[in-house]
């Protein structure tokens, strides 16, 4: 039996009826059906993998070797400056005990923190092998439904506005006219004046909104996203604004320390570039004996 025996089962749509002609011709309807996924139920991990068991083994097997590790790094933190031979030979034996420390401890939780990160690479290879085909159709038809009832949306706003400006035309003429019928049969200045102000002042009534979609729950939301389309032009236009004592779009430039750093190394103390500053921050080596 297949994989696709075992675990799916598609039901496929029922033939659409045959066409009749006298019919009048209606908006396409979609006889798609969902598959039906029937599959075997993934149990917990924690009945798969042991996490707590092996966690609680970690604290107990690190427990002794934390204390150490808070009595070294206490030692190292204690001496906040180096002005002897004696500071320095101390300073160079608690360096030996803290790196000799470290390596016991990787060396006793390494195993596990390996094995953990070849099952998540596994497993998260896995599912986006399993799930390659179902993100491309997501990354397909998401983008391209919400387009569609984008413009079905702006279609609509713009037939409300529509419908709004004709109503309200239509109560503006049907004032005015009174105001002229006022003014024929004598009525006051002021009462033909207050029907005219009436006429100006007439608010967009309101309009019945339609139904933009046959897909039920769907909608959009605005993504607005920026676009570099003239790298030179955004830098020239952020140097304009802070020679203009202007720092709000500063944070539009981020400085690619790599680069920088790449560029001290290789020019050393001759790198002479305004806002930058080569720095030799010395480290600390030692030969293993």
């Amino acid at each position: 039996m297949s994989f696709e025996s075992r675990h799916l089962r598609f039901e496929r749509p029922d033939p659409p009826p045959p066409e009749d002609p006298r019919e009048t011709e209606q908006e396409p309807v979609s006889t798609f059906r969902s598959p039906v996924v029937v599959g075997e139920i993934v149990p917990e991990p924690t009945a798969l993998i042991q996490v707590p068991a092996i966690l609680a083994r970690m604290e107990g097997i690190t427990a002794a070797d934390r204390a150490m590790a808070v009595i070294l790094g206490q030692r190292a933190l204690a001496l906040v400056s180096i002005d002897s031979d004696d500071d320095e030979v101390l300073a160079g034996d608690l360096i030996d005990a803290l790196g000799a420390h470290q390596a016991l401890l990787d060396r006793k939780v390494r195993p596990f923190a390996d094995l953990a990160f070849k099952l998540h690479r596994g497993l998260t290879g896995f599912l986006g092998q399993a799930t390659q085909e179902l993100v491309a159709g997501l990354g397909h038809l998401r983008p391209m439904l919400a387009r569609r009832l984008k413009a079905k949306q702006d279609a609509e706003e713009a037939r409300q506005r529509e419908e709004q400006a004709r109503a309200r035309k239509a109560e503006q003429d049907r004032l005015l006219a009174e105001a002229v019928h006022a003014e024929a049969v004598g009525e006051s200045p002021e009462t033909v004046q207050q029907i005219v102000r009436d006429a100006e002042s007439v608010p967009p009534p309101p309009v019945a909104a339609r139904p933009i979609t046959q897909v039920q729950g769907a909608g959009t939301r605005d993504n607005w996203k920026a676009e570099v389309t003239d790298k030179r032009a955004l830098i020239l236009h952020v140097a304009d604004r802070l020679k203009a004592d202007d720092d709000s779009l500063l944070n539009l430039l981020v400085v690619d320390t790599t680069t920088a750093t790449q560029l001290a190394r290789a020019q050393k103390s001759t790198m002479k570039i305004p806002g930058l500053r080569a720095i030799n921050d010395v480290a600390f080596t030692k030969r293993r004996t």
